[in-house]
């Protein structure tokens, strides 16, 4: 305290703060990139739904799906999700589906090179 009664405190910076952009996915890094031993994109998206608490396939039709651009799906009926899952080899692959799920799941993340889970290059 001074004498006079008065306290002097600190100056506090107002500055505003730069808040990075928040994912609506978790920000899982993928295992073993530029290794031998990378994972899939399937078993990515296995641990992700782990990571949430979700089983696969509730993750895919209600998150991952209405981001596709791609039409995969006619509608989001268990039918037509089947017909997406039996096409999950697929997935690692190098085909249109594989381009579509990797900039979904990279928007719901914002991790980039998920395109290194698959064959693309």
């Amino acid at each position: 305290m001074l004498a006079n009664g008065l306290v002097t405190y600190e100056c506090w910076d107002l500055k505003k703060l730069s808040i990075p952009s928040r994912s609506q996915l978790y920000q899982l890094e993928p295992v073993g990139i530029r290794t031998p031993m990378v994972e899939s994109l399937t078993g990515y998206i296995e641990r992700l739904a782990e990571a949430h608490c979700v089983p696969p396939d509730v993750l895919i039709s209600r998150t991952i799906t209405p981001l596709l651009k791609q039409i995969f799906l006619k509608s989001r009926t268990s039918r037509d999700l089947r017909s997406l899952f039996d096409r999950a080899t697929a997935i690692n692959g190098t085909g249109n589906i594989v381009i579509d799920l990797v900039q979904a799941l990279q928007k719901l993340t914002l991790i980039e090179d998920l395109h290194l889970l698959t064959l693309l290059f």
